[in-house]
């Protein structure tokens, strides 16, 4: 009687753990442009970018190996199945794009066979199903239409309500796959501490000390970090007030040490300095003007960190 009883409780101990795996965010229309890419492999794909988001609302993990994820275009049967050792952890996130080679990620991420269904998701709207391993419906969404260019998302994460990712980000994001959908502005120690857009004309104006002075590759931008903590600056944005796709990003190693600095040039090949430094595709933005503009640098996030208007 002892072990029924040990039984039924497991039972339900899963059933509650399963139940609080709810699909928080889906993306059927992906942006054009570089601005649609979700899955941040370097391009905009119709299908590889559009994602669906799950989230454990739970205060346990739950094993979901073998659970199958998609939409009601095809049988469950031919639906993205997660690998074996797949565990989400509770207040954490698991995202399921079409395919392509997502990078930059912390949370688990997934690709499907090149779409997510048989033709993809559709802005018109259908029913995307998960599936646990016994083949009992776990969580389900049906939306008549997507909302265009931006994705859905549950808000809060584990609320009933489903409503366009501006309509909750601060930073009016279109999407947020494996994120926190409302993203607080971070405090951090960081500052625009010095902008050079008019280099002085011959030798005196090889600002990158390459050898050559050079109109846009001479120019640069200079952060300062003033705190006591090294600062990751991996996808950070740094430009002009031009497209954000148009910015600099940092790689995934790029650091600010504390009281340090790191500096962004146009281009060419500076050498002989003691701290990081960079280089553009050969302009920063679409190179700075000595008529003023902004200068921003913009968090992986989204957030505008520091700004400099001139």
């Amino acid at each position: 009687m002892a072990r029924l009883l040990l039984l039924v409780l497991l039972l339900g101990f899963a059933s509650l753990a399963e139940a609080s795996v709810v699909i928080s965010e889906v993306l059927a229309d992906p942006p054009t442009g570089l601005a649609g890419d979700a899955n941040q492999d370097g391009e905009r794909h119709t299908y590889q970018d559009e994602f669906i988001e799950l989230y454990n609302a739970g205060s346990t993990s739950v094993d979901i190996s073998g659970w199958r994820l998609g939409d009601s275009s095809k049988s469950s049967d031919s639906f993205f199945q997660f690998p074996a050792n797949t565990v989400m952890e509770p207040d954490s996130y698991v995202v399921l794009f079409g395919g392509g080679n997502p990078t930059g990620f912390t949370v688990p991420v997934y690709t499907d066979d090149g779409k997510i269904g048989s033709n993809g998701l559709t802005g018109k709207g259908e029913d995307i199903h998960l599936i646990d391993d016994t083949g009992d419906t776990v969580a389900v969404i049906s939306h008549t239409s997507w909302p265009s260019k931006q994705s859905l998302v549950r808000h809060p994460p584990d609320g009933d309500e489903l409503v366009p990712h501006k309509t909750v980000s601060t930073i009016k994001a279109l999407f947020s796959p494996g994120h926190t959908h409302i993203i607080p502005k971070p405090n951090y120690p960081l500052f625009i501490s010095e902008v050079l857009a008019d280099p002085p004309t011959g030798e005196a104006g090889d600002a990158n000390r390459d050898g050559r002075r050079d109109t846009y590759e001479d120019e640069f931008i200079e952060l300062y970090n003033a705190g006591s903590e090294p600062i990751s600056l991996a996808d950070w944005r740094l430009g002009d007030s031009t497209a954000p796709k148009n910015s600099f990003q940092f790689p995934v190693n790029a650091v600010i040490e504390p009281d340090s600095y790191v500096v962004l040039f146009g281009g060419g090949n500076p050498s002989g300095f003691t701290v990081s430094v960079y280089t553009d595709d050969g302009k920063i933005g679409n190179g700075l003007t000595g008529k003023g503009e902004k200068i921003l640098l913009i968090d992986n996030n989204g957030h505008e960190i520091a700004v400099v208007e001139h």
